[in-house]
């Protein structure tokens, strides 16, 4: 699903043929990203209920993004990711910064919902430098923004999920085992750690 749009994503030229059967703003996949592009331009923006323009594209990005999730497909995706999220416990992130709220509200929903059944894996990268570095206080490192460290504290069930770490220790694990966030990039945790992730995740 591509929860944040695809460039081959436009809006149908079909003028009012169906103008009371489409939503004005609904976005469909098109064969390649030339014919998509040309639906791009020449439309008025969307308004939002608090009566700012929003403009409803094919990539979703800029402020107002719980706006611009309404229109079909992006409605359909974000059911889907709530629905995946609340049948089954086990979630694999890779590469998110958790800079998206209205993503994070969602993927947060796992650890009240799944509570001791949640497994949970996040694989992020510190640079060799940020690695030698290591804080148990998370603040005093750069790599963490305060939307990830919130999001781990969550997961971790742990009001400091750094605290008693004084060394650096990849993966990082929770008290009660039931997440773990991974250091050192995607390549290490595939070739170093891949077996004990899907025996995780599967467990």
């Amino acid at each position: 699903m591509h929860l944040h749009g695809s460039i081959r994503y436009g809006h149908p030229n079909l003028g009012n043929r169906f103008i009371f059967e489409d939503q004005r703003d609904d976005l469909y996949l098109f064969d390649t990203y030339q014919n998509a592009s040309s639906t791009w331009f020449g439309r008025s923006g969307a308004t939002a209920q608090s009566h700012d323009e929003t403009l409803i594209g094919p990539i979703i990005t800029g402020l107002r993004k719980t706006d611009k999730l309404l229109p079909f497909p992006y409605s359909t995706y974000y059911y889907q990711v709530q629905k995946s999220l609340m049948e089954s416990p086990r979630l694999l992130i890779i590469g998110y910064s958790f800079g998206d709220y209205h993503i994070n509200s969602l993927l947060e929903r796992i650890i009240n919902h799944h509570g001791r059944d949640r497994k949970v894996v996040v694989i992020t990268y510190l640079t060799y430098q940020q690695r030698d570095d290591w804080c148990p206080d998370a603040s005093a490192m750069d790599w963490i923004g305060n939307e990830m460290f919130s999001f781990i504290a969550k997961a971790f069930i742990e009001n400091n999920p750094f605290h008693g770490r004084n060394s650096y220790q990849n993966p990082l694990i929770s008290n009660d085992q039931c997440v773990r966030v991974y250091l050192e990039g995607v390549q290490d945790a595939f070739q170093n750690h891949g077996t004990d992730i899907l025996n995780f995740l599967t467990s």
